[in-house]
């Protein structure tokens, strides 16, 4: 897409399970870059959302190192209340990858907190089907 519009971002979130993690990555770096020049609305909201699309896939697909990369665009977006939510799974993905790489306890008590704070927040379905994630994925 040569340019980017709230639409066609949202749709492209809501997909990105099409492609491959590695094309996704690069999807992300052309919108970063048409988002630089030309700013749409809501950007921030759909960029967390492709971005937590993408880290788990990346988990998925065991390329933590290059997840990486995303996490710190991540942490370049705006963190509004309303975001709480992305933000939240953005250190989730961070600290798993994180034990990925040095097996530290603390980094799996961190996931492990954030996921009761779905069930306390009053989303106990997501986060089932998030300790299922991670309870696959936690060992690699």
């Amino acid at each position: 897409m040569p340019e980017y519009d709230t639409h066609k971002l949202s749709v492209y979130a809501n997909f990105v399970d099409l492609y491959d993690f590695d094309s996704n990555r690069q999807i992300i770096k052309q919108i970063v870059k048409a988002l630089e020049k030309k700013k749409v609305e809501r950007q921030d909201e759909i960029l967390f959302a492709i971005l937590l699309n993408v880290l788990q896939q990346g988990i998925e697909e065991k390329k933590d190192r290059e997840a990486k990369g995303l996490i710190d665009l991540g942490k370049q977006l705006n963190v509004l209340p309303e975001f709480f939510l992305y933000r939240e799974m953005l250190t989730f993905y961070e600290e798993l990858i994180a034990y990925h790489s040095d097996k530290k306890e603390m980094h799996l008590k961190k996931c492990e907190l954030i996921l009761e704070s779905f069930e306390w927040g009053g989303m106990p379905t997501f986060g089932k089907e998030m300790t299922k994630f991670f309870n696959k994925y936690k060992e690699k």
